[in-house]
């Protein structure tokens, strides 16, 4: 899938969380405490976003902090042969050499064009869904079923 790039990332946020909503289990609450006159489809995304991402849950101190998910940038960069082993080029976005994936950690304000300016090799920009593996509140069936690859390109259509 193609975003318009001119997003924020708490935008780009929003927008994946809207697509996985259907298989999230919210909590009858967080929306009673909206007035029925305020509940819009922005409103309700935004309000359940936030109990999800923007609440401190105690229960989930590891490296997700909530029941359901994180973004990760797909770990796709060039790999280097050395004289005993394969490696990658460093990471653009921690700076650092990994093979998994770097966790998409940037301000919410930032536009998402100066996060894929950064990518320094012509190659394509993925955000991954990492789902929590216990506990989880949202219903993966209808996943296990077909893969499903959700892809933000730097190169336009």
């Amino acid at each position: 899938m193609h975003v318009n790039t001119n997003l924020t990332v708490k935008q780009l946020k929003l927008l994946i969380f809207k697509m996985i909503r259907p298989l999230i289990q919210v909590p009858k609450s967080v929306i009673e405490n909206i007035p029925e006159a305020d509940q819009t489809e922005k409103k309700v995304l935004e309000t359940e976003y936030n109990y999800f991402f923007e609440k401190k849950w105690s229960e989930y101190k590891d490296d997700i902090g909530n029941p359901l998910y994180k973004l990760q940038i797909y770990n796709n960069t060039n790999e280097v042969s050395g004289m005993f082993t394969k490696g990658r080029n460093e990471c653009e976005f921690c700076k650092k050499k990994h093979t998994d994936n770097c966790t998409f950690n940037f301000e919410d304000d930032v536009i998402l064009q100066r996060v894929i300016n950064k990518i320094r090799d012509a190659r394509d920009f993925s955000v991954n869904i990492h789902w929590r593996d216990k506990g989880q509140k949202a219903n993966l069936k209808s996943f296990e079923q077909a893969p499903i690859v959700r892809k933000l390109s730097s190169v336009p259509e």
